[in-house]
């Protein structure tokens, strides 16, 4: 199966440096194949044969030990990453008038109640909930 996995809060600005180099040869060295990261961004996409919950354990503690500080780490299939994204209404896009983000969520606070706790105006802003994001 096809995973993603979303390194949160590193390579900003200088900071909690992961080096995408060292990061594919992490997930080469624990058994997942076909592996690709995404620019500087610590995304990567690969496959393995385990669960998701496996990969995510696992994969915490060999990130922890490789770069040595605790990573965030969300971990899911690229068919719910699809499934996500056919979720943004046609109308939103990117441009010089409008801007369109994901927040990917962790399953503590995966739940549609979340949104209501965000501190935004909600004037200026549309926000929808899909299980995961």
């Amino acid at each position: 199966m096809r995973f993603v996995a979303l390194l949160r809060g590193v390579n900003v600005g200088g900071n909690r440096k992961v080096e995408m180099k060292r990061l594919r040869s992490l997930l080469e060295s624990l058994g997942y194949t076909n592996v690709s990261t995404y620019l500087n961004s610590g995304n990567a996409i690969f496959e393995s044969d385990d669960g998701k919950d496996s990969i995510s354990n696992l994969l915490h503690d060999k990130l922890e030990a490789e770069f040595g500080f605790e990573i965030p780490l969300l971990i899911k299939t690229v068919e719910e990453m699809k499934t996500i994204a056919s979720a943004i209404p046609d109308n939103w896009k990117n441009d010089s008038t409008q801007r369109t983000d994901v927040a990917y969520l962790f399953s503590e606070i995966d739940i549609s109640s979340s949104i209501d706790d965000l501190p935004i105006k909600r004037d200026y802003l549309d926000i929808r909930y899909i299980s995961g994001a």
